[in-house]
């Protein structure tokens, strides 16, 4: 294995989202990035090393060009040669030393910017990426509360709270992610649904009240230098909960 090209045509050229980024150990080369993989190409200099990190949702498998690395994996060491390969899944604490210069490939899920650092030579800040706190923009009747099928008196019952919200309102707010609920009740019914929810136990950080019960659509741009979408969907069966709902 000397070279990555494309295999579409008979291009013998580097694809285009090639770019070098230089590190203080070394360099990595992106050669391919798309919403399914990231191909890197890396060169880590003589006993240089990378930080110990793990990531929160990253894949990793490495494959040794030539070199060798010294590589600790949750305390666990081992030896790669030219040839050899390894994965490291998520939460894995890791790092990478050159005992002599060295050249690996590292294919991975798409989470371009998910690492987060525990010591670094360096001294490079140690930020976790995610990873920043999400917003969730959930609809309260038939997703989190029972829907009747008629919007009109769901203010009126006694809210049965569906499968999954107790646990996901938990794990978020421990993630710290804010929450504005929807709903396509009246504005005039406010008073009524806001003591709903909290007898249920529903907390919120705003409510959106009269919105239509057409289609909902979130716009929100990507960050230049980012993979990961910046909005996602999820429409899961009425009255079925979210306890399926993974953010």
């Amino acid at each position: 294995m000397k070279e990555i090209v494309r295999t579409n045509g008979n291009s013998n050229k580097i694809p285009d989202t090639h770019k070098t980024v230089k590190k203080p150990w070394g360099k990595e080369e992106l050669l391919e990035i798309n919403d399914k993989y990231v191909l890197k190409r890396i060169t880590m200099f003589l006993n240089e090393r990378c930080s110990l990190q793990y990531h929160e949702k990253k894949k990793e498998t490495i494959f040794v060009l030539q070199g060798k690395l010294f590589i600790t994996s949750d305390g666990t060491n081992f030896n790669l040669g030219t040839g050899d390969y390894m994965t490291i899944n998520p939460k894995v604490h890791h790092r990478m030393k050159a005992m002599e210069n060295s050249t690996y490939l590292e294919a991975s899920t798409p989470e371009l910017n998910d690492v987060i650092r525990l010591e670094d030579d360096y001294k490079r800040r140690t930020v976790k990426m995610e990873i920043r706190p999400k917003t969730i923009f959930c609809d309260i009747d038939g997703l989190l509360i029972y829907h009747s099928g008629d919007i009109t008196k769901q203010h009126l019952i006694k809210a049965t709270v569906l499968p999954g919200v107790v646990e996901k309102w938990a794990e978020w707010d421990r993630k710290g992610y804010k929450i504005i609920l929807t709903t396509g009740r009246r504005e005039s019914t406010r008073a009524a649904t806001e003591k709903q929810l909290s007898e249920a136990g529903i907390f919120y950080d705003h409510l959106v009240m009269g919105v239509s019960s057409g289609v909902r659509v979130l716009i929100n741009d990507k960050k230049p230098n980012g993979t990961e979408p910046m909005a996602l969907a999820f429409s899961p069966d009425r009255n079925c909960g979210i306890k399926d709902v993974d953010v």
